[in-house]
């Protein structure tokens, strides 16, 4: 598989040339969707979405539709791996009001709205999201179990772990295959250990192993990255800290900005379990450039004076900003630092 994503670099790069000079412009837009595609397959989803927005405006500038219509599908795509669901989700809603205006490709609604409710779950939008699957159930189309995986993901969202466990056992009942085992075992073992207090047992740390193994054999990093977050967030102590930090080398230098935030959030979660507050800190506050400084000072008492104020009359640091204990819900303009 390596050696095909390299073929295909080579060909595009060598055709570059030719694209930008003497191409149609119908072999462009092939070109421009190929190289979009390409991006998706190495998981670049933020090269990616830029280039199916260039394919989307190029298709409704020529009243192609069906074209516009594959070029929004994959933007949704896109903005659901780098986390953006919102985004994702007004995407998705105008792709499907432009498929219902334009009447494409016969009834494609249960499929759209199968996804629209997976992208609606994780944008918060749990009640659209059931609709979505009830529109979706009553077409007949999409299969049991993959409805069954988007109403886990609502229910459990709601706090609903009993009802998203049955419907997540159901599905692995069914046999499906590999690539649709595999979210099934993350979400199963998630469910799990909500439902006994974010503890994994043997049974949930089964599930993981599985869906470990399945991801081994996938070329996809971020299947990998998944799995290993998934364990973290079932596990404590030093084994979440140490699956969080490899699912961190996995994603490192990858634009899937959402998955690696969420990696970033559950290495806070871990560094704080170990006590390791700076880390905490830095994991999910790293600014793009600057500095953040911690300071512990234990002089409310005295007014400030022996610990920012001591700091500060002597040089020893010189902030543009400052970070401060609150007594309440409230709006203060000056803060001696206690």
């Amino acid at each position: 598989r390596r050696d095909w994503q390299k073929a295909r670099m080579f060909l595009l790069a060598s055709l570059q040339e030719w694209i930008d000079g003497s191409a149609a412009p119908a072999q462009r837009y092939q070109y421009q969707q190929c190289s979009a595609w390409h991006a998706i397959e190495t998981e670049r989803y933020e090269s990616a979405l830029r280039l199916w927005q260039q394919c989307t405006s190029d298709a409704m500038e020529r009243r192609s539709m069906p074209e516009a219509v594959t070029g929004l599908s994959y933007q949704v795509l896109c903005l659901g791996n780098m986390g953006a669901f919102r985004r994702a989700a007004d995407v998705g809603e105008a792709m499907r009001a432009l498929m219902v205006e334009h009447r494409l490709f016969g009834d494609p609604y249960p499929l759209i709205d199968s996804n629209l409710a997976y992208v609606y779950a994780y944008a918060g939008r749990h009640a659209d999201a059931l609709a979505a699957l009830d529109r979706a159930a009553a077409a007949g189309v999409v299969d049991a179990a993959t409805l069954g995986l988007r109403r886990a993901v609502v229910y459990l969202a709601l706090g609903q772990a009993g009802r998203a466990r049955r419907l997540l056992e159901d599905g692995l009942g069914q046999g499906r295959a590999a690539v649709g085992r595999h979210p099934m075992l993350l979400m199963l073992a998630r469910t799990r250990c909500a439902m006994r207090a974010r503890s994994a047992d043997a049974t949930a740390l089964a599930l993981l192993d599985e869906a470990d193994e399945l991801a081994r054999e996938s070329p996809k990093v971020s299947l990998r990255a998944r799995a290993l977050l998934v364990r973290a967030e079932c596990m404590g102590g030093a084994a979440a800290l140490k699956a969080a930090l490899e699912a961190r080398r996995l994603m490192e230098g990858r634009d899937a900005h959402g998955l690696r935030m969420a990696i970033e959030s559950r290495l806070a979660a871990a560094w704080l379990e170990e006590g390791d507050i700076q880390r905490a800190l830095e994991a999910v506050a790293r600014p793009a450039k600057g500095g953040v400084e911690l300071h512990f000072t234990y002089d409310e008492e005295f007014g400030g004076e022996l610990g920012p104020g001591w700091l500060l009359s002597h040089g020893l640091t010189k902030p543009d900003f400052l970070v401060a204990a609150g007594f309440g819900h409230q709006v203060v303009t000056a803060h001696n630092g206690c």
